[in-house]
C-alpha cells in the first residue's frame, strides 16, 4: 500500500513540475513576443546569428504597432534598407485573410547589383506571369516615401507612393497615387557632345511624324486583373 502511495505522490509532483515548466515557457514566450524588452532581446540574438542584418526597434513590439528606426540587410553591393517603418494589422481578420490597416515607411533603399555571370539565352514559350493571392488581401493605407531602387543598373526614384488594395487571387482593386517618379535606364548615360548634337538635330525637326500610333503600341499584360 505504501508503494502505491509513493508512486501516486511521485506522479503528482511530476505533473505539478510539468505544469510549472509549461507556465514558465508560456510566460517567457509572452514576454519575448509581446513586450518591447523581450523583442529587443530576440532581435539582438537574431543579429548575433546573422551579422549582415541590422534591426532597431524603437517603439512597440513586432506584433503590436511597432516602429522600426532602421531595418537593413547588406551583403556586398546588395542592400535592403528601411528607415522609420511602422505598421498596424487588423487582428480580427487575420485567420482567413490578410488585413493591413496601415504601413508607413519614411525611406526605402534597395540595391541589387548586376550579376557577373553571363546570362543564358533560352526560349521562353511559357504563359505570362500571373500574381495570385490565395487568401483575401485588404490593404487600407500604404504610404512609402523617398524610395530609391537600383536593379541591374536601372535606377528608380519615387518621392511618395500611396496605395490601397483589396482582392483575392489575381483580381485586385487598386487605388494608388505616385508622386515624383524618375526612372534612369542603364544605357541612358551619354557624353555631353552627343547630347549637344541631339539638341541641334531636334531644333531642325519642327514637325516630326508620329512613330507610334494606337495600332502599333505593344500589348502590356499585368500579372493581375484590375
Amino acid at each position: 500500500m505504501s508503494v502505491i502511495l509513493f508512486i501516486a505522490k511521485g506522479i503528482k509532483h511530476l505533473l505539478y513540475s510539468l505544469y510549472v515548466l509549461v507556465a514558465l515557457v508560456l510566460l517567457l514566450i509572452t514576454l519575448g513576443l509581446f513586450t518591447h524588452a523581450g523583442n529587443i532581446l530576440i532581435l539582438d540574438k537574431l543579429q548575433t546569428l546573422e551579422p549582415r542584418l541590422v534591426v532597431s526597434l524603437s517603439e512597440g513590439t513586432i506584433l503590436n504597432s511597432p516602429t522600426y528606426e532602421l531595418i537593413r540587410w547588406s551583403d556586398g553591393e546588395m542592400l535592403y534598407e528601411f528607415k522609420q517603418l511602422s505598421y498596424t494589422f487588423d487582428w480580427t481578420c487575420l485567420i482567413n485573410e490578410l488585413c493591413l490597416d496601415s504601413l508607413v515607411l519614411e525611406s526605402l533603399q534597395i540595391n541589387i547589383a548586376l550579376s557577373d555571370s553571363p546570362e543564358q539565352i533560352t526560349e521562353d514559350n511559357s504563359e505570362p506571369f500571373k500574381l495570385t493571392f490565395p487568401i483575401p488581401v485588404h490593404i487600407n493605407h500604404l504610404d512609402v516615401n523617398n524610395a530609391n531602387v537600383k536593379v541591374a543598373g536601372v535606377e528608380i526614384d519615387v518621392n511618395r507612393v500611396l496605395l490601397s488594395a483589396t482582392g483575392q487571387e489575381n483580381d485586385i482593386t487598386l487605388s494608388s497615387t505616385i508622386n515624383g517618379l524618375t526612372v534612369v535606364l542603364a544605357d541612358s548615360k551619354e557624353d555631353k557632345s552627343s547630347q549637344i548634337n541631339k539638341q541641334k538635330k531636334s531644333k531642325t525637326l519642327q514637325n516630326f511624324p508620329a512613330i507610334l500610333d494606337d495600332q502599333s503600341l505593344p500589348e502590356v499584360i499585368l500579372p493581375f486583373n484590375l
